[in-house]
């Protein structure tokens, strides 16, 4: 070996290598927590509004609380709310029966206060409601003073015949 390479070799030996921290696991693992505390937040305020939408279907009847969800879903300034009435029908459904109030909504004035209660109840889902979906069921509309008004949009509510003898059944006694 010539005196070259020897004095190269030494050198190289003296050397440290340089090695940069690795960083990216440490990031990733952060991130990673961070996700997860982000969907443990969501969760808990998404069972929040859970049960206050039950809170609210609770204090009627079964049959007005239903009642009550499909007008308030037919109601032309709520068609752009269908995941929220979708949300408070699966509530509604999956609720036992001993869970509602015997109270029935005999008034508008009631009617309105339990809808009101409830649409404060809902969680936002402002991502899905930004746009107001065609409707599905043609022209249907009704004459208030001299403006046509569209009034059917769709929603749990497909065929109005089958969920009207849906709520007479559930009414009726057995």
């Amino acid at each position: 070996m010539n005196r070259k390479k020897r004095k190269n070799r030494s050198r190289k030996k003296g050397k440290k290598k340089f090695q940069a921290q690795n960083t990216k696991p440490d990031l990733l693992i952060a991130m990673q927590q961070n996700m997860e505390e982000q969907q443990k937040r969501f969760e808990r305020s998404f069972q929040t509004s859970c049960e206050r939408v039950t809170g609210v279907l609770s204090r009627v009847h079964p049959v007005d609380a239903l009642s009550a969800l499909n007008i308030s879903d037919l109601w032309q300034p709520n068609r752009a709310s269908q995941v929220k009435h979708l949300l408070a029908f699966s509530l509604l459904v999956s609720m036992p029966a001993d869970k509602f109030a015997p109270t029935r909504m005999t008034t508008y004035e009631e009617f309105a206060r339990f809808c009101g209660a409830l649409i404060e109840a809902l969680p936002d889902f402002s991502m899905l409601e930004d746009y107001v979906p065609e409707a599905d069921w043609g022209a249907v509309k009704i004459l208030i003073g001299q403006e046509q008004v569209a009034i059917l949009h769709s929603g749990p509510v497909q065929r109005t015949l089958t969920a009207m003898e849906s709520e007479a059944k559930a009414v009726s006694p057995r």
